[in-house]
Order: C-alpha cells, then structure tokens, then sequence
C-alpha cells in the first residue's frame, strides 16, 4: 500500500510540472496528452538532429513533458538550441529554464544578461526591418516589399511568434511575380501553420502551391504531398494520408544546410523518418494487402525512405508475408516512441486498432473454419478477448463468418452461389430496364422539342398559374414569361394544359399539330403505363 501511494504521489508531483506548458495547449487537444511513457530507448541526440527550427523546439518539449526518463536530456538538448548564435526566442528559453529549475547543474543556469542583451538585439532588428520594408513601400518595389514582408516572417518565426510569422508570409503572396515566389510563399505559410497545428491553412496553401509550379519539380511535389498527407492524417483520413505519404521520395524532404536555408528545407515541418513512419502505419491500416505490397513494397520511390526506419518496413514485410503475431509484436515495441511523436500520439490507438481488425481479417480469408484456440495463439490473445473482436467484426459485416461458442470455432458463413447469381442478374435487369425507360422518355421529349424548366418564385404573371412549381414548353414557344402574360390578357397562341394541371405545354402550334403530338405521346406511353402517368400528372 505505501508503494502504491508512492507511485500516486509521483505522479501528481509530474503533473503539477506539465502543468505550465499544458495550459497554453487548446482544449481539443488535451485530452489527447494525459499520458507518460517511462521507457524511451531510442537515441534523442539522434532524434534531435532531424529537425530544425521550432519543431525541433515543439518536439523536445513534448517528450520532456510525457517521458519522465528523458525529461532532463530532452530540456538539455532544447537549451542547448535557444542558446544558439542566432536563436532569438528568449520567452521560450526563460520558460524552459523555469521548468529545468537548476536540475541539469550550474552550466544550465539562467544567464539573464544575455537574455537582456538578445532581447535589445532583436528589437533593433526588428526596427531595421519595418523601416527597411516602409521604404521599399515608399518606392513601389515589388520585389522588395517581398522580400521585406519575407524577412519580417522570419524574423517572428525565429522569435517564436507564429501569428505574426503567418500574417507576414501571407503578404508576401500580392508581391510574387513567378511561380517561383508563390512557392516560397506556400512552403513558408506551411511550416507556421504547421507550428499552430492550422492544417486547415496547410491543404490550401497545398493546393496553391500545386498550381503555382505545375508540379514539375520533384522536390517541391514531394515537400507538398508530405505536407497534404499530414493535413489528412490530422482530420483521421488514414486512406487519404497514405496515399499522400507514398507519392513522397527521399529527395525534396533534406534536413536542411547552412548554405541550403529557407524553403529548401523541409526540417522545420517533417523528417524523412516521419514521412516513412506515417505513411507506412495509415497504408498498413487502410489498404489490402495487394494493394499494399504494390503501392509500398514495389514503390521504388517510397522504398527510399521506408529503408530509414528498419522497424516499420520489417514490420509491413510481417505483415505481408502472413506473419501477424511478429507485426503486432514489433508495432507494440514500436508503441512508446510513436506515443511521443508530436503529430501522431492522436491517432496511436485508432491505427493499432484498424491495423489488428486488418490481421484478424487477412488471417481468416484462406479458411472456412478456424480453431479459436489456435488462432488465439497465434495473435498472443486470451481467448475470450478474441472471440470479442471477432464478434464484432461480424456484427459490424466485415467478417462473413459464425461463431461455435461450445467447439471454440469459426466457420466462414457460406453462400449459395447460385441465389447470388439470380440476384445480381434480376438487379442488373431491374437498372436496365430502368435506364430503358429513361432514354425512352428523353427521346420523346426531344423528339417534341418539349423543354422542362423550374418555376421562379414570387407568383405567376397574368392569368397564368403552374400549380407543380415547374413548367413545360416547346423550344419554338416564346419566353415563359410572355406566354404567362399572353394567357392573362387572353392572347398569344394555342395553348393545351395537360389533366391534373401538374404541366402546360405552351406553343404556337395549330390544334391539327397538337392532336399529332398528343397520338405520339400516348403511342409511347402505350409501352409503359408509368411513363404515361408521368406525362398527364395522375401518378
């Protein structure tokens, strides 16, 4: 019992430190982030290095905040980026001081002069910018004034404000002048919306982008299928994002160079190993297996990145090769490093579910009866909890099958070949013949030129009245509007109002003419007594 109060205690006591930087996350967000993982194996140095920028920041920060075991060297690692040369977000560097509170030694103390100084720094700067770019606006440069609202972006998303980052990269789009420039301007909106998890922001700046280049570039469309296949994982599109994830490739998505800065970058969004990871999870979870061994293992393109994360591409090969217990092995090891993934800690459980219903389902197709017991073996389940899952995979028509609760057994539910049969023939009789009927009834129109149009609103003109909201006409006949008025003043030319009043036919033809069109409408409705009920209104 003391143990167990123990363990409650600390954990309160690693709540109240979450604390500070859980109440700056939105509400919708938060239930998704009450949760620790206290055995981190990877390598965090190495994980670090794939990113760049504030989702270098945004990364560490979440793993501080939900693995107790690397909270320390994740603070580290966080520190040792705000304290770069050209780092100047010092509100987020006085914050993770606050939360490290002198645990890492004298070497992570608080250097407030600094602070100060970066602070004087950045305002000047800041201040040299806005005039720089007022000018610019003085002398109508266009080209300046985006590279002023540019330089303005970056300067904000340096500082960690990403609002005025955004509303700065957005400007700049009335001053592009090549496609070039509305590239730029995409990918640079991308990263900041990607920073305020603003996907709705991300699939249009997509979109835009798409359009801008023609998607010519293979860098550029590998950068913006990443990109749009995040947008689609984030809304729970799993089909969609993998998709997406499977048309990327290694190149377009760098980490990024000193000499290679700004848009040609993709770290501040994703890594490669991302790409990888989250394509390859929503393609096991949503596609079949044909499906997935040509769109993922044959994907020559794909299979660049998947190399980068061993585990997942072994995984997909278990998966593919029948071997489910080995999957759903590797997938629950893979589990506490995917929990402190920023972008999918959301849909962990939604995917190792579908991914688990997907290996019960391809494990049954080869059989008509399976042994529950063997199968529970095979999927390292007890068996009660498995005969559960599949009770409601059949309940739900994914699994045609029955089970024999007394014999512990599965049998495939069998189908009368031959019932299906008639059934399938007499419903493609049945739309058929309604096609028949339809093409029929068309022709007879056009063969009348009789026309159909909606009746507006607001009330009929003279003497005229359609009681069925619609009105019928030959294309000779005047405007409907001057035959409504012809007929309140008692003029214009023959008129014939259908029985029931639900259409009028309205012309210039003589009653010779109108008896000849009535004989063919009812010659051909002579075949079909529904379509003569169409005709006259009394269906």
């Amino acid at each position: 019992m003391t143990l167990f109060i123990q363990d409650l205690l600390l954990k309160y006591m690693l709540l109240q430190k979450a604390l500070p930087a859980f109440s700056s996350i939105s509400h919708a967000s938060k239930a998704h982030l009450l949760f620790w993982i206290y055995v981190y194996t990877a390598d965090i140095d190495t994980y670090a290095a794939r990113y760049a920028g504030y989702t270098k920041l945004r990364r560490l920060l979440f793993i501080a905040q939900h693995c107790k075991s690397r909270e320390l060297d994740a603070y580290r690692l966080a520190l040792d980026a705000l304290t770069q040369p050209r780092s100047l977000n010092i509100q987020l560097y006085r914050k993770v001081m606050g939360l490290v509170a002198g645990r890492l030694g004298p070497a992570y103390s608080l250097d407030a002069t600094w602070a100060e100084e970066i602070d004087k720094r950045a305002a000047m700067q800041k201040e040299r910018l806005e005039s720089d770019l007022q000018t610019s606006r003085t002398g109508m440069a266009k080209e300046s004034i985006r590279l002023g609202y540019q330089d303005l972006g970056e300067f904000h998303y340096a500082r960690g404000d990403l609002d005025n980052a955004l509303k700065n990269f957005v400007r700049t789009r009335d001053y592009c002048s090549i496609a070039r420039h509305n590239v730029e301007m995409c990918l640079n909106v991308i990263k900041v919306s990607v920073g305020l998890d603003s996907f709705a922001h991300v699939s249009t700046y997509v979109s835009k982008a798409e359009h801008a280049t023609g998607m010519n570039d293979p860098k550029v469309r590998h950068k913006l299928k990443a990109a749009a296949g995040l947008a689609q994982l984030s809304q729970h599109n799993y089909d969609s994002a993998a998709r997406k994830f499977l048309d990327c490739g290694p190149s377009g998505l760098t980490r990024g160079t000193p000499q290679d800065p700004g848009p040609a970058s993709f770290a501040h969004v994703l890594a490669p190993e991302d790409v990888a990871t989250y394509g390859g999870l929503c393609a096991l979870a949503s596609l079949d297996r044909p499906e997935l061994k040509r769109s993922l293992l044959e994907n020559t393109t794909f299979k660049g990145l998947l190399d980068l994360v061993p585990m997942v591409r072994e995984l997909i090969y278990d998966f593919c090769r029948s071997r489910y217990g080995a999957c759903l092995g590797a997938l629950a090891a893979l589990k506490p490093e995917l929990l402190l993934d920023v972008h999918l800690h959301r849909h962990v459980e939604s995917l190792y579910q579908r991914i688990r219903e997907r290996c019960l389902l391809q494990y049954f197709i080869p059989y008509l009866s399976v042994d529950l017991g063997s199968m529970a073996n095979t999927f390292d389940t007890p068996l009660p909890r498995l005969e559960k899952e599949i009770a409601g995979l059949i309940v739900t028509n994914r699994m045609p099958a029955r089970i024999d609760s007394q014999r512990k057994t599965l049998h495939r539910r069998q189908v009368d070949p031959r019932e299906a049969g008639y059934k399938k023939v007499f419903s493609m009789g049945q739309e058929f013949l309604r096609e028949m009927r339809a093409m029929l009834f068309r022709m007879s129109l056009l063969e009348h030129s009789v026309f159909v149009e909606a009746e507006t609103r607001g009330g009929a003109g003279g003497g005229g009245d359609a009681r069925s909201g619609g009105r019928a006409g030959t294309l000779g006949s005047p405007h409907p509007s001057q035959g409504r008025a012809a007929r309140g003043q008692g003029a214009g030319g023959g008129t014939s109002q259908a029985r029931g009043g639900d259409a009028v036919l309205e012309g210039e033809s003589s009653p010779e003419e109108d008896t000849d069109m009535g004989e063919d409408f009812g010659s051909a409705n002579q075949q079909d007594p529904d379509l003569e009920a169409t005709l006259t209104g009394e269906g």
